[in-house]
């Protein structure tokens, strides 16, 4: 069973003639490239946005992987506290759960404050203008509004 996951990338899991595995179930994750084959409840398709989810070494599930959501994710403030596995009050970095982003509205059933999905916390406010997730707004904001500026799709 999987709970208030975030995982890029779908799940490889072997299935016979591409049936679900028996017992598999998987509720309230963000999974990118989701089909839905899997039973479970609250589940969509997104990327994500972790910080960097390959890290330096490039490869994916390794020590160096930041997997840390960015300002903006769709993990941020969606977790539905009936999907909670494990009653804590700090998330796998020792931070805070339950940390309220005032800039994402919140997206769960649940009551405010809501935790993110994932084992990271989101730990700031989304600035919807900070569109390399840097954590400034600046001159680079611009240039990618710029670059993108009469594009649609």
């Amino acid at each position: 069973m999987l709970r208030r996951s975030a995982r890029a990338h779908s799940l490889a899991l072997p299935t016979p003639a591409g049936r679900p595995a028996p017992g598999i179930t998987i509720d309230q994750s963000c999974v990118e490239d989701w089909d839905g084959s899997l039973p479970g409840a609250g589940n969509f398709d997104a990327d994500p946005d972790f910080m960097d989810p390959l890290g330096a070494d490039g490869i994916a599930g390794t020590i160096d992987d930041d997997l840390r959501l960015r300002g903006g994710s769709p993990c941020i403030d969606t977790s539905d506290h009936v999907f909670r596995v494990v009653e804590s009050s700090i998330d796998i970095a020792g931070l805070p759960w339950f940390v309220d982003d005032l800039g994402t509205p919140d997206a769960s059933p649940s009551p405010a404050p809501v935790a993110d999905l994932g084992a990271h916390e989101f730990q700031g406010t989304t600035c919807v203008a900070d569109l390399d997730a840097s954590g400034l707004v600046d001159a680079a904001d611009l240039a990618i509004l710029l670059g993108a500026w009469g594009r649609c799709g």
